[in-house]
C-alpha cells in the first residue's frame, strides 16, 4: 500500500510500466485511491500518433465517460477544435493516444490506448482500447516529479 507517508499526492499519475492507469484522487496516511481511465470525469491532455505519421499531434483534452460494460473499451469525449483532415471528410484514422504535457504530476508519453480518430471538427465520443484492465493488474507505479525526489533526498519538507 502507498499513501501520504510514502509520498503519494493527489493528482500524481499511476502506471503499469509505460501504460497510463489513472491519477491519485484520495490520499490517506498509508493508502490512496486512484481515479482510473474507466472512471467518468477523468480528464487528460492527450497526444495522438496517427498511423503512418512519425510525430505525435497534440489533440487537446479528453474526458472519460466510463467503461463500456460489454466491450470494456473506455468511452471518452473529445472536442476536436481542428480537423485532422483539412476537408473534414476523411474516414477515421487509427491512432495511439499518449499523455500530453501541461498537467502537474502526469508525465508526457504514457500510453493510454488505441483508437479510431474521426477526421472532422466537433464533439466526438471515442472508444479507447487498452492492453489490460486495471482490475487485472497487481502492481502499479506512482510518478513523482524531480522536485519531489530532490526534496526527499535532501530531507526537506514533505520528505
Amino acid at each position: 500500500a502507498v499513501g501520504a507517508l510514502q509520498g503519494a499526492r493527489r493528482g500524481l499519475a499511476v502506471s503499469y510500466g509505460a501504460h497510463f492507469v489513472g491519477r491519485i484522487d484520495v490520499v490517506e496516511g498509508i493508502s490512496c485511491g486512484v481515479r482510473t481511465l474507466g472512471d467518468p470525469g477523468l480528464a487528460l491532455h492527450v497526444l495522438a500518433r496517427l498511423e503512418g505519421e512519425d510525430e505525435p499531434r497534440a489533440i487537446g483534452q479528453l474526458v472519460s465517460l466510463g467503461r463500456d460494460p460489454v466491450t470494456r473499451e473506455v468511452r471518452m469525449r473529445w472536442f476536436a477544435r481542428v480537423a485532422l483532415d483539412p476537408l473534414g471528410t476523411a474516414p477515421p484514422r487509427r491512432a495511439w493516444l499518449y499523455t500530453g504535457s501541461g498537467q502537474p504530476g502526469v508525465p508526457r508519453g504514457l500510453l493510454i490506448g488505441e483508437v479510431e480518430l474521426p477526421g472532422s471538427r466537433g464533439e466526438h465520443e471515442l472508444r479507447v482500447r487498452q492492453e489490460a484492465e486495471v482490475r487485472e493488474l497487481r502492481e502499479f507505479w506512482m510518478w513523482r516529479s524531480d522536485t519531489d525526489l530532490a526534496r526527499e533526498l535532501a530531507g526537506g519538507p514533505g520528505a
